[in-house]
């Protein structure tokens, strides 16, 4: 992993601009060095912070938490649709409809039921994640494609990240956050440092203050461990690719190496 740099973005939608959060991390070795992490910003710090680091890290893997697409079925579907005519997907089938092949295949493997990109309120968070990528692509003169193959990428690249998914698969069930506030901050700083020793993460006391005091900074670190994951090669792939590439797909950590 040496040599790449992991950027975690914490997505939101463009008037929610400061519930942002991103985290910046250097593969050294087997390590993730956590270099910065920052969230509470306007929309225009959020794409200069995205494109500074780009800019400086030689090559760099961008983990976006939102949908990057949308299912295949809703958009035919909705294309055929006129006002008042049922659509052609049968009541039953509305999973089929509003969800995607990875959104079926984290209930499935991770049993978690991801946000619906086609039916609830996300959709605001996935065309604000679009415009920043985009955005980040004219201010970097980078293509920044998606990431279609696990490992080190030899360019800068995107993947799409699930960080409350993420942290389940390495931590299991009892890593989530309930109760009042001050439980859910002992529960992030007990995963926090239990993350840190399975992935050997590092960083100092100043950054972990930093990390802990924001929720959205943390997710961003969640999806620098699930960029990790990816370049590792230890993530669920999709069975039908050109679907995936269609729709977007939500790079994992794998069940199969629960056990190891």
């Amino acid at each position: 992993m040496k040599g790449v740099s992991l950027i975690g973005v914490d997505c939101a939608a463009k008037n929610s601009a400061k519930k942002v959060g991103l985290a910046l991390g250097r593969c050294e070795g087997n390590a993730v060095h956590i270099k910065e992490a920052c969230a509470g910003m306007k929309w225009e710090d959020v794409t200069e912070k995205l494109s500074g680091w780009i800019k400086t890290e030689k090559t760099a893997l961008l983990a976006l938490d939102a949908p990057l697409g949308w299912p295949v079925s809703l958009r035919e579907n909705i294309r055929r649709h006129k006002a008042g005519k049922p659509l052609r997907c049968a009541l039953e089938d509305a999973d089929k409809l509003f969800y995607r092949q990875t959104d079926l295949e984290i209930i499935k493997s991770r049993k978690k039921r991801p946000l619906s990109v086609g039916a609830d309120l996300i959709a605001r968070t996935a065309h604000a994640a679009l415009g920043l990528l985009e955005e980040v692509r004219e201010k970097t003169g980078k293509s920044i494609g998606l990431a279609w193959v696990p490992g080190a990428p030899e360019k800068t690249q995107a993947i799409e990240v699930y960080p409350a998914v993420t942290l389940t698969a390495h931590l299991g069930k009892e890593a989530r956050e309930k109760g009042t506030e001050k439980e859910k901050m002992q529960r992030r700083k007990k995963n926090l440092e239990k993350i840190a020793k399975m992935r050997r993460f590092r960083f100092g006391a100043k950054m972990k203050r930093e990390i802990l005091s924001d929720k959205n900074i943390f997710d961003a670190v969640l999806c620098v461990l699930a960029a990790a994951d990816f370049v590792k090669g230890d993530v669920i792939r999709p069975t039908n690719r050109a679907l995936a590439k269609k729709e977007g797909w939500i790079w994992v950590k794998s069940p199969q190496s629960d056990a190891r």
